[in-house]
């Protein structure tokens, strides 16, 4: 667990961004890897799960967390998202 707020803006930010730094590498690398293990297409198995729609939408609250693309580096997971978010029934809940 990281604090992630403080009493100025700059100094939240400055928390944000090297609170994740330490993690996204760390996590992203291995979804990366099990993304390509697995197609590219799911984290798990061969059809779509609660998984991949819960790593879609952290992937985008963290972009937005941080105001950095955090899957800039992560070409792979970058793919996943975007398949996920043009599911018909995901994007129009989108």
């Amino acid at each position: 667990m990281v604090l992630m707020w403080e009493k100025d803006e700059k100094t939240t930010l400055e928390v944000k961004t090297k609170g994740l730094e330490k993690t996204t590498h760390r996590y992203y690398s291995v979804i990366e890897s099990d993304l390509k293990k697995n197609g590219g297409k799911y984290l798990v198995g061969n059809g779509i799960t609660w998984v991949d729609f819960l790593c879609a939408q952290m992937n985008k609250l963290f972009t937005a967390y941080r105001k950095v693309d955090v899957l800039a580096n992560y070409p792979t997971i970058m793919e996943h998202q975007q398949q996920v978010f043009e599911i018909p029934e995901v994007k129009a809940w989108i």
